[in-house]
């Protein structure tokens, strides 16, 4: 991955996702997210979907081209992993969900907050993860492919890992569209347009704690990181990330 844009980011404002407490549990950003992602059963069923043979995305008007279609156009049953999940950007519902998210997190722990805030105040955080989304070829403004690149990273991160298998990041995201295909919320595209708006923050969020680790710290403190995304992955979504394996056919389960 390439490390340019969060090069000039402060050890201060990691800390919402780096030093000693942080790493070993990340259990205050359980406050930062929403409702609609927490214990979501998303993550958790991802090995049990299966993949095609070439593993596509199968997006339509990519967003990488900068045209994602704004709206599923399909019955949930049909096609699921080649419905598009884009939507059209608000730059006031971006403003909403990073105020809103600033305020969860506020309440239990201010601290957290701050940090988070000045980050994104520092580098702007859709930005930021759209830079690294293109940097695999990953469509932006595609919820589907969004929550996908965050489990990766998730993963990458339990396991040690710096990148994803070839074809990976396609068949995850298939895996992902094949879920949330079959949830009535995901066809509202208000509800797209948010949630993608939040797993970009988080997304970038974690990405900027593993950054730090890579650069900055030691053996010691970056395993300490692993294990706390691994234990947050438990907490938040009931899944163990290193009791999963990522191939060229998406997620499964170890065994």
């Amino acid at each position: 991955m390439k490390t340019n844009v969060l090069a000039a980011v402060s050890a201060a404002a990691l800390a919402i996702c780096s030093g000693p407490a942080a790493a070993q549990d990340f259990g205050f950003m359980n406050n930062a997210i929403s409702s609609d992602i927490l214990h979501d059963s998303v993550f958790r069923d991802l090995p049990k979907r299966k993949v095609g043979r070439n593993g596509s995305l199968g997006v339509k008007g990519s967003a990488a081209s900068g045209s994602p279609r704004a709206g599923l156009t399909a019955p949930p049953q049909v096609g699921a992993a080649s419905l598009s999940f884009g939507y059209t950007p608000s730059d006031a519902v971006s403003r909403q969900v990073e105020h809103e998210m600033y305020a969860r997190l506020q309440k239990n722990n201010p601290a957290s907050a701050a940090a988070m805030k000045s980050l994104f105040e520092r580098h702007d955080p859709v930005d930021g993860y759209q830079q690294i989304a293109r940097n695999f070829g990953v469509p932006t403004r595609d919820l589907a492919a969004t929550m996908a690149a965050y489990n990766v990273l998730g993963w990458l991160i339990a396991n040690g890992e710096q990148q994803p298998p070839r074809g990976a990041l396609s068949a995850a995201r298939s895996q992902v569209a094949q879920i949330i295909a079959q949830d009535a919320r995901y066809r509202s595209e208000d509800f797209r347009r948010k949630l993608d708006e939040e797993f970009m923050r988080l997304f970038f969020s974690i990405y900027a704690g593993w950054e730090h680790g890579r650069l900055r710290e030691g053996p010691t403190e970056r395993r300490a990181f692993s294990d706390g995304v691994n234990e947050m992955w438990k907490s938040m979504f009931g899944k163990d990330l290193r009791a999963m394996e990522l191939t060229s056919q998406g997620f499964r389960d170890r065994g």
